[in-house]
């Protein structure tokens, strides 16, 4: 297991140090080169790590996870809008879908404001 590690941050541009020690409860992905904690500078590389990806930490660093507002959204333009709708009217032309054809603009619109709506990022 340890080889596939060190291949895998290899692969990523870091070789390991045989001093370093790997925590995979810091990282991303196996052989994740920011998993890997130096031994003179352990402390302070760990908090950053947490920070960096806002991770919370107990034990030698301990650090609560901050919670971040959502960007704000942004409305979808009336040129976009416009051209979904000219697209989706194109396509049931061409595949027959006689209910898309059957609604009015503004159905359209609010059916691709609400396909490009904001999708909630789930933590994982």
């Amino acid at each position: 297991m340890l080889e596939v590690v060190i291949a895998n941050a290899r692969k990523r541009g870091y070789n390991p140090s045989p001093n370093d020690t790997y925590l995979p409860s810091i990282a991303d992905d196996i052989g994740d080169p920011l998993a890997f904690v130096p031994a003179g500078n352990a402390r302070n590389h760990i908090k950053k790590v947490l920070e960096l990806r806002n991770l919370p930490g107990e034990g030698v660093v301990n650090r609560k996870r901050v919670e971040t507002p959502p960007a704000p959204t942004v409305e979808l333009g009336e040129r976009i809008c416009r051209r979904e709708v000219q697209a989706m009217r194109k396509n049931a032309l061409l595949t027959g879908d006689t209910h898309t054809l059957n609604q009015d603009y503004k159905s359209l619109k609010a059916e691709v404001i609400n396909r490009n709506k904001r999708k909630p990022h789930l933590p994982g």
